[in-house]
């Protein structure tokens, strides 16, 4: 998603963010993690995303990069981003409206069913969450992670994960 985007994007980070909500506070629900990654780095700078996400469940964390990062990540999910111009000179970005899940494993469960009440959201979040917060064996597959060398590799997110070349972790 981006942060300018007017309508979808906000919507589906409060959906996810009532799911988390939704999903309880046990030892698996404090686990779960979103990723919302930008499509528009340009302008959802670290500062951007941060502000953005403010508003949202703290467990949504927002993931930015260089352009040849986040379109490898766009071209690995099999999304789609494009920037279209706007009359006043301005842009948006149309784009993927999906939310994938992942299983505990990481592996690809489907497109995650945000049209369920909040309750069968999180219920079925926490089925696929991580039972530990175990560091992956080894780099995931390309785009590799690219975070900077003085902090740590970072630790397998547990159901909506997507892959990109880490500048900064927002939250």
């Amino acid at each position: 998603g981006f942060t300018h985007c007017p309508d979808i994007c906000p919507t589906k980070l409060f959906e996810i963010s009532e799911a988390l909500r939704a999903a309880g506070d046990s030892d698996k629900a404090k686990k779960l993690r979103a990723l919302f990654i930008t499509v528009d780095p340009e302008r959802d700078t670290v500062e951007a995303m941060k502000s953005y996400l403010g508003s949202f469940d703290p467990r949504i964390i927002g993931l930015t990069g260089d352009r040849a990062a986040i379109d490898a990540t766009i071209k690995a999910y099999r999304a789609y981003a494009k920037k279209t111009p706007l009359k006043d000179g301005d842009y948006t970005m149309d784009h993927t409206a999906l939310v994938y899940l992942k299983d505990k494993d990481g592996s690809f469960v489907g497109a995650f069913n945000i049209e369920q009440t909040p309750a069968q959201a999180g219920g079925e979040l926490v089925g696929h969450s991580c039972p530990s917060r175990a560091a992956p064996a080894g780099p995931p597959p390309t785009p590799a992670w690219g975070r900077s060398a003085s902090s740590s590799p970072p630790r397998r997110s547990c159901c909506l994960r997507k892959m990109v070349r880490w500048r900064s972790t927002i939250r």
